[in-house]
Order: structure tokens, then C-alpha cells, then sequence
């Protein structure tokens, strides 16, 4: 889904050398309408499928990250506070929650200089990493809260 055009290719209206244009002023025309690949954007929002794929990975993405910061510290003490309730306390949860809005806050800026690093499309493929983690996550917490509340105490 995140095609990479040939090396040679460039588009229609591209510049290579700095004599095609004398006037600034058809190139300011231009840049309202035309995007960094010289393609018009109209053009690449209606048909094309990876602006309608990449803005729906985005919208999730960050639709997901608000909805677990808005609700961690209900899941966390309906989950966990019945396994170890002297750990999960509010002071507890709290702290949590802040934690996990510092946590998102740096991975932004980390993730935006990662993926410079290591590319679009590489990038997106460590993101559709976190599709089976997301996926076992109801799993994972109902077997941690099913758990023998008695661990680590004698037998």
C-alpha cells in the first residue's frame, strides 16, 4: 500500500534546473494546489488508496491512544485492584495515568524522529506490529485478572 515510484521518475511539471521558471509568480500559483511530488492534491486525496489508508492508521491510532488515556485508570483498578489491591491504590492509579499521557507525549516526538530514520514505509510496518499486542490485550488482562490472588503468599 505505500507504492515508491521508479528512482528516475519525476513529475510532468517538475523542475530539474533552475532556468524553466524565471517568474515567482506562476510558481506560487502553483504551490497552493500541488503537493512536494508535484502531483495536484485534489488529485491525490480522491485517487489514490494510500491517503484514505494512511489518515485512517493515523485517525485509529490516535482515536485508540485518547480513548486508553481516558479510561486506563477505570481498567486499571476494575482490572487489577482485585489481584493486588495493596499496589493498586488511587495514588496508584493516578500516577499511572500520568505516566502513560507523559509516555504518548515523548513517543510522538520519538516516533517522528525514528521514522526518519528509518523510513515510511518501515516505519508503518513496525506500527502494523502493534495490531497482535492490541489484539491480546482483552485476552492478556483477563488472564491476569482470573489470576490466584494468593501468589507469593505460603502454601
Amino acid at each position: 500500500f505505500m507504492k515508491i515510484p521508479h528512482p528516475q521518475w519525476t513529475p510532468e511539471r517538475a523542475v530539474t534546473d533552475g532556468s524553466a521558471h524565471d517568474g515567482k509568480e506562476e510558481a506560487d500559483a502553483n504551490s497552493n494546489e500541488a503537493n512536494n511530488i508535484g502531483l495536484p492534491a485534489s488529485y491525490v486525496t480522491t485517487n489514490t488508496m494510500q491517503f484514505p489508508l494512511l489518515w485512517l492508521t493515523v485517525f485509529g491510532n490516535a482515536t485508540g491512544g485518547l480513548a486508553l488515556l481516558s479510561s486506563s485508570k477505570v481498567m486499571l483498578t476494575d482490572i487489577f485492584a482485585g489481584v493486588s489491591p495493596d499496589i493498586v491504590t488511587p495514588a496508584f492509579s493516578t500516577g499511572y495515568v500520568s505516566a502513560l499521557g507523559v509516555g504518548m507525549a515523548l513517543g510522538r516526538f520519538g516516533w517522528s524522529a525514528i521514522s526518519d530514520v528509518l523510513g515510511r514505509q518501515n516505519t508503518y510496518a513496525v506500527f502494523g506490529l502493534g495490531i497482535p499486542i492490541v489484539g491480546l490485550t482483552p485476552y492478556l488482562c483477563h488472564m491476569a485478572s482470573g489470576c490466584d490472588s494468593s501468589l507469593g503468599q505460603g502454601r
